[in-house]
């Protein structure tokens, strides 16, 4: 998490960048959602600076999903509400048929988006995504929220395989290595990503997108997206734009 403090008084712009989910064979992970809003700031204020990271990918040909992407955040401490959020996407998923699905993108709005795939509800009103359904398997995490850390859930009680909302430093979900399906899966990315086992991982943001349900409940299970969140003015949004890690710009006007 960076630290900026405001060099003087003044209107500026912030533009910022959720993360890609990550990739798993031909099922791509979601794209991150653009931000971009005016800012009134003053000089001395520190304002707090998450970056998301890309969810990793998996190139394992079994089922299996890629981990969901960070959202990047803008945010002064103690504040209810952040001041900007761009919601990650969820990861891809590759399915043992060799059919695949990609992660859902990242969303303009404030509340995490999923599909039919995406079974772990999406996060609303600031929380973090459920896991998707257990089944015979492992599913996804859930992506984390502002307010609140993505859900876990089957054999996953021992390890932080969620994604971290602020509470956590926004930390990213971490399979679990001591399963032999914990090779089927990718750890979640900074900026609340969730891990995914045999589902793939949701979208960090401002909601966290729900995870991907296993093999044995949907033939795809991929990462919903996640939230985000614009309280400036001037306003310009655009959901599932971005391919890579997050990114933030800061122009004084």
């Amino acid at each position: 998490i960076q630290e900026w403090t405001v060099p003087s008084n003044g209107t500026y712009t912030v533009e910022v960048w959720g993360a890609q989910g990550g990739d798993v064979s031909s099922g791509l992970g979601g794209k991150g959602a653009r931000m971009r809003g005016d800012f009134a700031l003053t000089s001395g204020t520190v304002i707090y600076i998450v970056v998301g990271q890309e969810g990793l990918s998996q190139n394992n040909n079994n089922c299996n999903g890629g981990g969901g992407g960070g959202g990047t955040f803008f945010y002064k401490s103690g504040e209810t509400n952040p001041l900007i959020v761009a919601g990650g996407g969820g990861g891809g998923h590759r399915y043992v048929s060799s059919t695949a699905t990609n992660g859902v993108d990242g969303s303009t709005t404030s509340d995490a988006v999923t599909n039919s795939e995406s079974d772990g509800s999406p996060g609303t009103d600031g929380n973090g995504g459920d896991a998707g359904s257990c089944g015979s398997g492992w599913p996804g995490a859930g992506g984390a929220g502002w307010i609140s850390n993505g859900g876990n859930t089957c054999n996953w009680s021992s390890n932080p395989t969620y994604g971290g909302s602020t509470k956590y430093d926004f930390r990213g979900g971490a399979r679990n290595p001591s399963t032999t399906q914990g090779s089927q899966g990718q750890d979640g990315s900074f900026g609340g990503g969730g891990a995914a086992f045999h589902g793939a991982g949701g979208g960090g943001g401002y909601s966290g997108g729900g995870g991907g349900g296993s093999c044995s409940v949907s033939n795809d299970p991929a990462g919903g997206g996640g939230g985000s969140y614009n309280s400036g003015s001037n306003q310009s949004n655009s959901s599932g734009v971005w391919e890579t890690h997050g990114k933030v710009i800061i122009t004084k006007n």
